[in-house]
């Protein structure tokens, strides 16, 4: 099977175009959230279609490349850079690892916003997102550590039961819920326990 060129459009779903799209979650109603990296964009693929709920058109670089930018705003408005990874909470609001501002963004009531954990604890390369009930984990990869946030404060950071990551890039949550993280430096994917053990 052939790469298909990369680029962007939208419309029914064997016609849509993206460019390096790295990261998607799924609605109980079967919608489907992607994270399109190269194009700067958050798209969705619902009923067979794909629309754009997020990112704009930005100036091209000398290699005609999307440059993407950061603004928060209502969607028509708002900018990403490079979008990594998309997770949507229990509550619909979507969240969006954006790589390119070093940001957690949120994607909610038609409005993208830059989440405040970016304010508490700075990023340097998020690359994945999870959402656990109102608790949100984020692998940033270059620090290298394990974010965690929880309305009204912080959660842990740093080590995962004494393992110390390396390069975590993404995060997953198994039913009985332990938090399942892939390093790419570890070349491990380590597991950890709700009680906290690996």
């Amino acid at each position: 099977v052939d790469c298909l060129p990369g680029g962007y459009a939208d419309g029914p779903a064997d016609q849509a175009r993206f460019f390096n799209p790295t990261g998607l979650c799924a609605a109980p109603d079967g919608t489907v959230y992607i994270a399109d990296a190269g194009n700067h964009r958050v798209r969705q693929l619902r009923d067979g279609r794909v629309t754009t709920i997020a990112g704009r058109e930005t100036p091209r670089d000398e290699l005609g490349f999307e440059q993407g930018g950061h603004q928060d705003g209502p969607v028509a408005q708002a900018l990403l850079k490079c979008p990594v990874d998309i997770d949507r909470t229990p509550t619909g609001e979507l969240l969006i690892a954006d790589l390119g501002n070093h940001a957690l963004r949120r994607l909610v009531g038609g409005a993208l916003a830059t989440h405040a954990l970016s304010s508490t604890q700075p990023l340097s390369a998020p690359t994945g997102v999870l959402a656990v009930g109102s608790a949100i984990f984020v692998a940033d990869t270059e620090t290298p550590r394990l974010r965690a946030w929880q309305p009204g404060g912080l959660g842990p950071t740093g080590n995962l039961a004494g393992v110390a990551p390396r390069c975590p890039t993404g995060l997953a949550r198994l039913p009985d819920g332990a938090l399942v993280v892939v390093d790419a430096e570890w070349n491990a994917v380590f597991a950890v326990e709700p009680s906290g053990k690996s």
